[in-house]
């Protein structure tokens, strides 16, 4: 493990990825690594809970080096939410934070990632795109969601609050030299530079040049716009019934947690 992208979900860590792949390294990608190339949620969702509330064993970085460890670099939500562990596991791999405006950020994640867990007809969606890991990845998304809202998963003050006391602590606990604060509007030189590679360029007809900006994710960039979920349909649900069930199994996951930041209440 020589990367550990650990910028919180929906701050263009899918972009990062992206070029880090492109960079030549191999790159775990989170909650789509699972779906189309090996199933970790399990594990992820186990190093979670062990993390909230104690009630699984902690993961040794014996564990780690089974689903993570045997990459070059890591990103997605599950990673990010569990910081702390993968630092201690992988002391010597550089660290990528992607902060954004906190106010932007509670927007996006309100707008993309919430919907998906209190609305069944959008998670029901992204059941059918699983590939048969439905189960694990219901699992996996109340512990991370509870996770990431710090036990309030539908509260944005909380998701405000949380956010912010991530992203200090992240810098807190990193040195300095190891540690690059990146948005993909900065472009390839600042990432090339931190990770001692050559200034990516690309060849054209023209010549070569140096993009400006990584090229980012279409579907992140843009957190008002849906994408139509005509899949839903083919199931006949009944959408105001299966949003209230949704809600109400995220509330109860929340319950079921000890959840408490490490770090000190942000404003």
């Amino acid at each position: 493990m020589k990367i550990l992208v650990l910028g919180a979900p929906r701050t263009g860590t899918t972009s990062v990825g992206q070029a880090l792949s492109t960079l030549g390294y191999d790159v775990h990608k989170g909650l789509g690594h699972s779906f189309t190339v090996k199933n970790h949620l399990p594990d992820f969702t186990a190093a979670i809970r062990a993390k909230l509330d104690g009630r699984e064993p902690p993961c040794t970085k014996k564990d780690y080096d089974r689903f993570v460890g045997c990459y070059d670099a890591v990103h997605g939500i599950g990673a990010a939410a569990l910081g702390d562990a993968l630092l201690e596991a992988y002391p010597d791999a550089k660290v990528i934070l992607t902060p954004r405006d906190p106010d932007s950020w509670v927007e996006s994640w309100n707008a993309s990632v919430i919907p998906f867990h209190r609305r069944s007809l959008k998670w029901r969606s992204v059941w059918l795109a699983s590939g048969g890991v439905e189960r694990d990845f219901q699992l996996f998304r109340e512990a991370a969601v509870v996770c990431w809202s710090n036990g309030h998963p539908f509260d944005p003050v909380e998701q405000r609050r949380f956010y912010i006391g991530y992203n200090q602590h992240i810098r807190n606990v990193v040195p300095k030299e190891k540690l690059l604060e990146f948005r993909p509007e900065q472009g390839w030189r600042p990432l090339c530079e931190f990770l001692d590679q050559p200034v990516k360029t690309f060849q054209t007809d023209s010549g070569s040049y140096e993009p400006k900006k990584l090229k980012v994710n279409p579907m992140l960039s843009r957190p008002g716009r849906r994408r139509p979920l005509n899949l839903p349909l083919l199931l006949n649900l009944r959408a105001e019934e299966k949003e209230a069930v949704a809600e109400t199994m995220m509330v109860a996951a929340s319950a079921t947690f000890k959840v408490k930041a490490t770090w000190p209440e942000v404003a």
